[in-house]
């Protein structure tokens, strides 16, 4: 793995939050370089490049032939949570480190061994937690903490004001679910 920034990046899915949302900001950020855009749909794929201004030898109708021909630090999996656990585990036989949408994957039995793999090659793992550093979030977990609120027994969560964008897949229900 390279040591110096920026990091080689490669994004396996083109969906909508890696349009509206990773790509961008991996765009953005100085520490990190997107190399490789993985994703069986080529019109996303060309989305993605478009966002990137990345050029043809950036893009890979799949994720093996990304991690065989591409030069990375790390993958970003932002796949349906039914296809990112082989996903993820052939990213670490691969030597790459790993960021992934949640749920790592669908058997908290088989996240526990995506980490005992990453762990077996010395490499990282990180999991999207996009919510977690929100103010109101931040406040809640302080309140339960200093004993202002008890602890929680059940917790419901309504998005008021969030644009209300519905998750589709591209995929049938039946391998995406």
């Amino acid at each position: 793995m390279n040591h110096e920034l920026p990091l080689r990046v490669g994004i396996v899915g083109c969906g909508n939050v890696v349009v509206r949302a990773h790509a961008p900001a991996l765009h953005k950020h100085p520490a990190s370089r997107v190399v490789a855009v993985a994703d069986p749909l080529r019109a996303r794929v060309e989305e993605v490049l478009a966002i990137l201004e990345l050029g043809e030898q950036a893009a890979f109708s799949s994720h093996s032939a990304m991690f065989d021909q591409a030069d990375l630090d790390y993958v970003l999996v932002a796949v349906p949570p039914s296809l990112r656990e082989p996903i993820i585990e052939h990213a670490f036989r691969s030597g790459l480190s790993v960021l992934s949408e949640k749920p790592m994957a669908t058997e908290p039995s088989a996240g526990k061994r995506l980490i005992r793999v990453a762990a077996a090659h010395k490499l990282k793992y990180g999991m999207v937690h996009n919510y977690l550093y929100f103010s109101e979030y931040v406040l809640l977990r302080e309140k339960i903490a200093k004993g202002i609120i008890g602890a929680p027994r059940h917790i419901t969560l309504n998005f008021l004001g969030v644009a209300d964008l519905p998750w589709t897949c591209r995929l049938p229900a039946a391998v995406a679910a």
